[in-house]
């Protein structure tokens, strides 16, 4: 803090204002200053299930005075290091976006635009993603086509950024022996990424007055490392990442979100519930037919 550093563009932002996100030189990403957001992360450390799924908070960049969002950066461990090829999608979470002081004229907007979109019917809406299409190249995909999509190809698009690419065709990946055909989706990061939302969704709820409206989770995996799925089994012993082990899921984005509250009288945030019992299902689902016999 009040200290001035070289930053850089983060260049795997998928969602958000562009070119918000900074790195520092220890690689840590930089989030301009909110203090709704910089006061969730404050509190959250007293509650180590929540802590457990969001980005490790460093503290405050602040080179200038008080802080404010022009100046000051929010400090917090990139989820995204030690990825060659990262894949990455934010989605938004529950059924409401607007937290506690909004205009009318905001609440309003985004009330309707959770109506006209799939906030409503499921809980979630893709605000972005970054994803590798089978020849290998990078396909971006930003927030209005995240709200065009329906129930149905909300689904598909889900069963697309598990899809594996041809691996000889992503950048930075090693030559390997035994290259073999690729399944629908690569059901070991499907797995990894249902079984830690069901850790979220227990962990959210225990936590009465939380309120984590307009937040996201952020999924990503290394595109570099290939699908083993339909691979002969492999040994623990075997060395490598494999898929599966290159998988990270994140809580981000509170700057609409409300701490849980001790011995709070509040009841859980169900919207966020809803959106994660719905996330689980459909990631279960891909699962039961990548591997229906």
């Amino acid at each position: 803090q009040g200290k001035a550093m070289a930053l850089q563009p983060f260049a795997f932002q998928v969602a958000g204002h562009k070119h918000a996100l900074l790195l520092d030189p220890a690689g840590r990403v930089l989030k301009p200053w909110n203090q709704t957001e910089w006061q969730f992360y404050q509190h959250a450390a007293a509650w180590p299930l929540l802590v457990a799924h969001i980005p490790h908070y460093h503290g405050l960049h602040n080179p200038a005075g008080e802080p404010n969002e022009e100046t000051a950066h929010i400090v917090l461990d990139n989820a995204l290091t030690g990825m060659a090829s990262p894949a990455v999608l934010d989605i938004k979470m529950g059924t409401r976006e607007h937290g506690d002081g909004c205009s009318a004229a905001k609440i309003a907007k985004q009330t309707a635009k959770c109506a006209a979109t799939t906030s409503a019917a499921l809980g979630l809406r893709c605000s972005g993603l970054r994803l590798y299409t089978p020849d290998g190249s990078v396909a971006m995909r930003g927030k209005q086509y995240g709200r065009d999509l329906t129930p149905d190809t909300f689904r598909a698009c889900l069963r697309e950024f598990f899809s594996p690419p041809a691996p000889t065709k992503i950048k930075n990946l090693s030559k390997a022996d035994g290259l073999h055909p690729s399944p629908s989706v690569c059901t070991r990061r499907v797995q990894r990424v249902a079984a830690t939302v069901r850790s979220i969704e227990a962990a959210v709820a225990t936590l009465a007055g939380c309120r984590l409206w307009s937040s996201s989770l952020l999924i990503a995996y290394d595109a570099s490392i290939p699908c083993a799925c339909l691979a002969a089994p492999v040994a623990d012993d075997a060395g490598g990442t494999l898929c599966g082990d290159d998988v990270t899921v994140r809580m981000i984005d509170f700057g609409q979100s409300k701490p849980p509250i001790a011995l709070a009288t509040e009841d859980l945030d169900d919207g966020y519930l809803f959106g994660a019992r719905t996330l689980i299902a459909i990631l279960d689902d891909l699962i039961a037919h990548a591997t229906a016999k």
